[in-house]
Parts: C-alpha cells; sequence; structure tokens
C-alpha cells in the first residue's frame, strides 16, 4: 500500500526501490551521495517495518500504564504531594515498561524477518537481501554465516533486555 500510494498515485513523491549512499560512504565515483536522499529511501521501509510492531507495544503499554496507575503506591506517592509528572515517570511508567520492554525482545524475531521481506521489496542493499541472494544460490555457507549472525543479534537483544529488567525493577539483581 505504501509502494500504491507515495509512489504512484503521487507521481513518485518517495521513490519506491533502491538506495542512496550517505556522503563518504559511496563505493564508486559515480554514485550520488545526500542526507535528504537517503531519508526519502529509507522512510517508507521504516514506516513499513514499524508502524504494526509500534501499535502493538503502543496498546500494551497503555494497558500496562491503567493498571499501575490504579496501584496503591501510585497513590501513596500523589498523597506525598509529589508532582503528577514524577508519579508518572519515575513510578508508574517505570514498572508498566516491564512487560513492553519483555515484548519488545521478543519482536526483535519478527523485525528481523520483516527486514528481510523488505529490503527484498524496496531493492536496499543489506543483509536480508544478502541472505536471500543467498538462499537463491545455494550457497550453504554463506546461508549458514547469515543464520548464524541472525541467531546472534537476536540473544544479544535478549541479554540487553534481561539488563534493562535490572534497571527497571530493583528488585530483580543478578549475582
Amino acid at each position: 500500500l505504501l509502494l500504491l500510494v507515495f509512489s504512484i498515485s503521487m507521481n513518485g513523491f518517495l521513490p519506491s526501490s533502491g538506495w542512496v549512499y550517505l556522503p563518504g560512504t559511496c563505493p564508486s565515483v559515480v554514485c550520488e551521495a545526500s542526507v535528504w536522499g537517503n531519508l526519502k529511501h529509507a522512510l517508507m521501509p521504516a514506516i513499513a517495518l514499524g508502524v504494526g510492531r509500534a501499535a502493538i507495544l503502543t496498546r500494551l503499554l497503555r494497558a500496562s500504564m491503567l493498571e499501575i496507575i490504579r496501584m496503591e503506591y501510585v497513590t501513596t506517592a500523589r498523597a506525598k504531594g509529589l508532582k503528577e509528572n514524577w508519579v508518572i515517570l519515575k513510578h508508574a511508567l517505570k514498572n508498566a515498561l516491564i512487560p513492553t520492554v519483555t515484548i519488545m525482545g521478543l519482536q526483535v524475531g519478527f523485525l528481523i524477518g520483516g527486514a528481510i521481506v523488505v529490503e527484498t521489496l524496496f531493492a536496499i542493499p543489506g543483509l536480508g537481501t544478502y541472505g536471500i541472494n543467498a538462499i537463491i544460490a545455494r550457497d550453504y555457507q554463506q546461508v549458514q554465516g547469515f543464520i548464524l549472525l541472525v541467531a546472534i543479534c537476536f540473544v544479544a537483544i535478549n541479554f540487553l533486555v534481561d539488563l534493562v529488567y535490572s534497571f527497571l525493577d530493583p528488585r530483580i539483581r543478578y549475582s
């Protein structure tokens, strides 16, 4: 739909495929390099990847916040005379982020899979395109390396999620 609306219906308002290199990163002399061109090429793929996941996380955070705001310690913080912004940010949001961060860590797998599809659809030279080309060429060593790299990224992100838990909830301490 993004391609149909922004590239075809709006007479090429946003480019439908390809990539423009950032200044100083062009591999050959003939490249066009600009920050604005890069942003125009990255906008539709970013929207395609991010909007669905952002909706899921926003609904989850809203539900968590509505539950946390009714808790007694939030009422106590308000009764002590703390400012509403401080109560929301320090007490409620910090605790409401725990389930959201959990789901965010699990969504990384969907983002990686979606990035492979989006890179192929928008003809962006990236890791997903590399993996698809390796699969098409039946280059098993490249496919294994691609899968290993994706798995390492997934495990590393989930490890970072575990570290964020200790920051959000002081009761969770890793020894």
